[in-house]
């Protein structure tokens, strides 16, 4: 904005009476095109000023007082938006109609101003997986005179994370975008009018592509570079980066498995997957009715709901991993005698991630397979005993034989010529008496 050149100029005039003219002109350092000269309000009239030799006219008749105010009210511009900084002389200068003044001189310093970036004072609210948003939509870019700019830098100065964070910018108006991912810099560059760096500005968007984003908020700072090499001032707005609750996920799970009555089930390997779960411990239960589970390692583990390790309730807690690795060595094994024509055996696991990362949570995931017990002919067995009895007597004997499916022999009497001795028979067979 124009400047007054000397609130302290002071005009005498020992002959008294009134001044006809009064004029300012730049002697040193005028750059036309440029410099501009200007009366502020009331005083004697001034011509238009004149370009061609730096110089503003004021005409009178007034008084000496009036011409003292005029000329403290008179004022410098520097019009162009990259203006030549050499210090400039003006000089001033009185007259009475018959005489001249004195000259009177006052140096001008010419100080560029840069742009000015002003960005938006509350932090822009960015949640989990929301995609590329603006940064700030209500960005101002301002400078004297409406300058050119020709750069301007984007840059995630606090918190940021170069796996997750991620600046992006659509070329426009002859702007040119580059975004680095390691520095987290986005350069914009191309000379172009100053709205069109604010309307560029304002499109830049933050994006963070973790399901697990890092809690740190992060700074973006904002700033240009005017055709005269001016930088502006760094602007910055906050983000606020709200994590969200991803749910676990049971992998492996087999459709369904089959085992030998009485015999061992390696259950095959079911892990655990869970973007958000690594913080903090995660909760997993497993369950059977006719049977038992059991780990091979419970390291890290920590039983919970009153269950315990080769039962047919294991719920335990613990990190991600340690789960994993217990559940590679997870065995089941049906209850003794047990198979699936006693009722049917399902396998279920409830994991919960107990919410411990993001909001919305917790969050679980279940699964069931059934486990077909196949069922075994076992052995009959029935314990040696030995029967003595005289000549001709008659002895009843009755052998009960033990074992899935066994029944008691059939009873008969016989004369009995020695002694006797029973052994085991098929279930179908009668011990044979002698």
């Amino acid at each position: 904005p124009p400047a007054v050149i000397d609130p302290g100029v002071t005009v005498t005039n020992a002959r008294g009476g009134n001044l006809s003219s009064a004029t300012v002109r730049i002697t040193s350092g005028y750059q036309n095109g440029q410099d501009v000269l200007s009366l502020g309000a009331g005083g004697p009239a001034a011509d238009p000023f004149d370009a061609a030799t730096g110089t503003l006219t004021l005409h009178g008749p007034a008084s000496v007082a009036d011409f003292q105010a005029a000329l403290r009210q008179v004022r410098y511009q520097d019009t162009n938006s990259n203006p030549n900084t050499a210090a400039r002389t003006a000089t001033f200068a009185v007259s009475d109609a018959t005489l001249g003044s004195n000259l009177a001189t006052k140096t001008i310093a010419v100080t560029a101003v840069p742009p000015t970036v002003t960005a938006t004072g509350s932090p822009l609210a960015y949640t989990e997986n929301q995609g590329a948003v603006p940064i700030d939509p209500g960005l101002t870019v301002t400078g004297p005179g409406s300058p050119s700019v020709q750069s301007a830098k984007v840059a995630i100065t606090s918190g940021f994370n170069g796996a997750q964070d991620a600046l992006a910018f659509t070329n426009q108006s002859g702007i040119i975008g580059s975004y680095n991912s390691t520095t987290g810099v986005l350069s914009l560059t191309g000379p172009a009018p100053i709205s069109d760096y604010q309307t560029a500005l304002r499109s830049v968007t933050y994006a963070n592509n973790s399901d697990n984003p890092q809690s740190l908020n992060r700074t973006i700072s904002f700033s240009v570079v005017d055709v005269g090499g001016l930088t502006s001032n760094i602007a910055t707005r906050g983000i606020v980066v709200t994590s969200v609750d991803d749910p676990p996920t049971n992998n492996n799970v087999p459709g369904s498995a089959t085992v030998a009555e009485d015999t061992n089930l390696a259950v095959p390997a079911i892990s655990i997957s869970d973007p958000d779960a690594d913080r903090s411990p995660i909760k997993v239960s497993l369950d059977v009715a006719h049977g038992t589970l059991t780990f091979a390692t419970t390291t890290g583990l920590t039983f919970v709901d009153g269950t315990a390790n080769g039962t047919g309730s294991v719920h335990v807690t613990g990190t991600r991993a340690a789960i994993n690795t217990a559940l590679g060595g997870l065995t089941y094994r049906g209850n003794l005698n047990y198979n699936s024509t006693q009722g049917a055996e399902a396998f279920t696991i409830v994991t919960n991630d107990q919410g411990n990362a993001g909001t919305g949570g917790p969050l679980t995931d279940t699964d069931s397979f059934a486990i077909t017990v196949s069922a075994v002919n076992d052995a009959p067995t029935a314990p040696t005993q030995t029967f003595s009895a005289e000549t001709n007597m008659r002895r009843s004997v009755t052998v009960q034989l033990s074992g899935p499916g066994a029944r008691p022999t059939p009873t008969r009497s016989t004369a009995a010529t020695r002694p006797l001795s029973a052994s085991p028979a098929s279930p179908t067979e009668a011990a044979p008496v002698a």
